[in-house]
């Protein structure tokens, strides 16, 4: 058990030192911290798992739906990442971890009886909606990428007015 914990110990100290946020902003305008690793590497496996862990150890509550809304964030800044870089083969994968993560995010949030935070989060939703819009818009009309991104895009306008009311 001991040794379970030490390499834990060492997994969680390098993880931090690996995941230290970079100054160059992702995004247009968007004050989004891009991710050192990002879909595509060999570290990024490791990354998710972590990220996965993290979700089952945090309590309900406030605590959550700031991580969830960290997860949101870093998921936008990846699928970012590999669009501007012309990673086709993780567009897609990174698409879905968008969405998915959009939709936890809203579902925890409209379960808040904070009315603040469900304004807060509609209306990055909206920004983050037109950021993807110039996102989409680099490929070709209604190709499978420009589908995927739209897609993101029709999410959030659904999170927002079903579960952010």
């Amino acid at each position: 058990m001991r040794n379970f914990l030490i390499f834990l110990s060492l997994i969680l100290i390098s993880f931090t030192l690996l995941s230290a946020p970079r100054i160059i902003k992702a995004g247009e305008g968007l004050n989004l911290k891009p991710e050192k690793i990002n879909p595509g590497s060999f570290k990024y496996p490791l990354k998710r798992i972590w990220e996965k862990i993290s979700v089952v150890l945090t309590p309900s509550g406030k605590n959550k739906v700031k991580l969830y809304e960290k997860l949101f964030e870093t998921r936008l800044s990846e699928l970012n990442y590999v669009t501007e870089n012309k990673k086709l083969g993780e567009i897609e994968k990174a698409s879905q971890r968008f969405s998915f993560y959009a939709g936890v995010l809203a579902q925890d949030a409209g379960r808040s009886d904070n009315p603040g935070k469900k304004l807060q989060l509609s209306e990055k939703f909206k920004v983050y909606g037109n950021m993807l819009a110039g996102t989409r818009d680099k490929f070709e009309f209604e190709s499978s990428y420009w589908l995927l991104i739209q897609q993101n895009i029709d999410t959030l306008t659904i999170l927002t007015n079903d579960n952010l009311k």
